[in-house]
């Protein structure tokens, strides 16, 4: 591989999103690719031992320069053994034929390159490896639906931009009674529901995020202006689909029977949806953890009226200058 040219940092110039890349090879070839990756603000570290993968916490792995093609062979299944009990993606760099390159392909490696390839091709790839396996961690395994990491990022974004976010919060209420009572997997569709609900109120803005932040938790990010419409089509989604998830006798009835640890029996409503949304529209309101401090006092107050409520912040300011001085 040639090192002599120079090659972009991308994403691992950014001090607040480091890349972390561990090569897992010998000699003068993995020396060369850790000190030039290095001089470009990468976070690079040459493996150390058998166990040092598994280990250490990385972004991507580099199996780098085997000289033939069983060598080949035997190092890209030691690296995915190792990688695979850290979970880390594994890229390898081989002088072997194009058919050796494919085998590390079939046996489970994230990509393959030639000896011929620039150290800017190493950094594009490296990029769009770390990019592809970041969003598919950063996913609900159950909703498909980008998290926390995805959701911090656009709004942070949208402020530094000059934007007015808003942000709007889903959750569901006496949704612990209905999983107690109906189990898991009943409760994953409901979430599931919820989540396609959601989906097709945000279509009416191009721009939206819809993300999943865990449990029966979602946010959508769009603008003021369509924040109460979005709003307003998830509450009369879940409201007319959530019913359809009870049993017949319990529908009817419009409560649901659990039992306590100590074997008590409580009765429960129906989920309801409560919704909450905040805006950069406040003097105040400039960072993101105001939007989720403003989010949650918000949602403690809507679950205060029963049935599915939507409350929407209207102050044009919050005291927090006030309060730091």
């Amino acid at each position: 591989m040639s090192t002599n040219q120079r090659a972009p940092a991308g994403e691992a110039d950014n001090a607040s999103d480091p890349v972390t890349v561990m090569v897992a090879a010998e000699g003068r070839a993995a020396q060369e690719i850790v000190e030039r990756l290095t001089q470009l603000g990468w976070q690079v570290r040459l493996a150390s031992g058998d166990d040092d993968l598994a280990e250490t916490a990385c972004d991507v792995v580099i199996a780098a320069h085997t000289p033939s093609p069983a060598e080949t062979d035997s190092l890209c299944a030691r690296m995915l053994r190792r990688a695979g009990r850290g979970n880390w993606p594994l890229l390898v760099i081989t002088r072997a034929p194009a058919d050796r390159q494919m085998a590390c392909l079939a046996a489970g490696a994230d990509g393959v390159l030639g000896p011929e390839e620039t150290l800017e091709s190493l950094v594009v790839h490296l990029r769009a490896l770390v990019r592809r396996v970041r969003a598919e961690r950063d996913c609900s395994p159950l909703t498909g639906l980008p998290g926390n990491a995805r959701l911090e990022q656009v709004i942070r974004r949208r402020l530094a931009a000059g934007e007015t976010p808003a942000v709007l919060m889903l959750d569901i209420d006496n949704f612990k009674a209905f999983n107690d009572r109906y189990g898991h997997w009943r409760g994953d569709r409901v979430i599931e529901m919820l989540g396609e609900v959601a989906r097709a109120a945000a279509a009416r803005d191009p721009e939206a995020l819809l993300a999943h932040v865990g449990g029966d938790d979602f946010c959508i990010v769009t603008t003021p202006g369509l924040g109460d419409q979005i709003a307003e089509r998830c509450q009369e989604g879940f409201d007319a689909q959530a019913p359809l998830h009870y049993d017949d006798s319990d529908r009817r009835r419009g409560t649901i029977t659990t039992h306590s640890r100590d074997g008590r029996r409580r009765q429960h409503k129906l989920m309801t949806l409560t919704l909450a949304a905040a805006t950069a529209e406040a003097d105040d309101m400039r960072h993101i953890g105001q939007f989720f401090q403003v989010l949650a006092e918000l949602k403690e107050y809507a679950k205060g009226h029963g049935g599915s409520a939507y409350v929407k912040d209207r102050r044009r300011h919050h005291g927090w200058d006030r309060a730091s001085q």
